[in-house]
């Protein structure tokens, strides 16, 4: 490798967490620094993680098997592997409140904001919804052919294109459909990749997106202007299985958790590959970055989790 892998800037841990399926840096007001980071655990609870002190805060039960986090200014939504979506309102930085519930299909796939304002989450035969989350009105449904046999939703991504939504749904079958979410009916492109996808991410600067999947390649994929789909490239990997792919908001790197514990780093320019980090010993299952420096480190932190119970922070090539 050309760049020399870092080293974790430090490692969270807690005797009784378990499985993280998911974390969350929460939006912080622009005169304070992000200083919290929320995971959330097979065993079903939300662990709120000081950053000053590196210490739990706070530990909360939401449900078994919590899949996924969402967070706005003042709200969160947690997402359980049942399908159970819950509407929480922030009393303060250790407290949450619940507002009220939502129901989507039980699986794998991990609910998305759109503007802060609406989520949009997978249902039974193939098929997405999108509500207002506070008012819990469908604004949008998202239907495939009744004989695509496309299986479950897997992931989803938002999309901004000229002040207009859409959504990219991703399934089982290697499937995945960009939908208009002012005109849903049927999809506006569809491109074939290898199957049972199992994450994605979507780069709007450059219409360019990566998606992880069961097998030993990335696949990146172009939309045009036109908004057509189309496969751009295949990276390959050692072993098979990402379950997350993340680009890095200034969208200078992007970086795959694998099946087999790697934290695999790529340049989003050039795609190629920068370093593989080996802290953890299972599989990954969450990657996020800080959208600001955080206050401890005075650096914008890469965090990533998985089986293996602990968080790593990294200082990842901000220089």
């Amino acid at each position: 490798m050309a760049v020399l892998p870092p080293d974790p800037v430090f490692t969270l841990k807690q005797n009784d967490v378990g499985l993280i399926h998911c974390l969350c840096f929460p939006p912080t007001p622009e005169t304070r620094p992000p200083n919290r980071l929320l995971a959330g655990t097979e065993k079903g609870f939300l662990y709120i993680w000081s950053l000053d002190s590196n210490r739990v805060l706070n530990k909360i039960f939401i449900g078994n098997s919590l899949l996924s986090i969402q967070h706005t200014d003042d709200k969160m939504i947690t997402t359980l592997k049942s399908g159970e979506i819950t509407v929480w309102n922030m009393e303060n930085e250790c407290q949450y409140k619940e507002l009220h519930k939502l129901e989507s299909g039980p699986g794998f796939c991990r609910t998305i904001l759109a503007q802060d304002k609406y989520i949009a989450t997978n249902q039974s035969n193939s098929t997405v919804e999108i509500y207002d989350f506070m008012s819990k009105l469908k604004v949008a449904s998202f239907v495939p052919d009744a004989d695509s046999k496309f299986g479950n939703v897997m992931c989803l991504q938002h999309i901004n294109i000229n002040e207009n939504d859409y959504i990219l749904s991703g399934y089982e079958s290697g499937d995945l459909l960009l939908w208009d979410t002012k005109s849903s009916k049927t999809p506006l492109s569809q491109l074939k990749l290898r199957e049972f996808l199992t994450s994605m991410d979507f780069d709007i600067a450059n219409y360019r997106g990566i998606c992880g999947n069961s097998s030993n390649y990335l696949q990146v994929f172009n939309l045009d202007r036109s908004l057509n789909l189309s496969l751009k490239c295949e990276l390959s990997m050692t072993n098979n299985g990402s379950n997350v792919v993340k680009i890095r908001p200034d969208r200078k790197v992007f970086v795959s958790g694998g099946w087999d514990g790697f934290l695999r780093i790529y340049s989003w320019k050039s795609l190629r590959p920068l370093a593989v980090l080996t802290e953890h010993k299972g599989a990954l299952c969450d990657i996020t970055f800080s959208d600001r420096p955080v206050s401890s480190w005075k650096v914008k932190l890469m965090a990533a989790a998985g089986n293996d119970a602990q968080i790593s922070l990294w200082d990842l090539y901000n220089n």
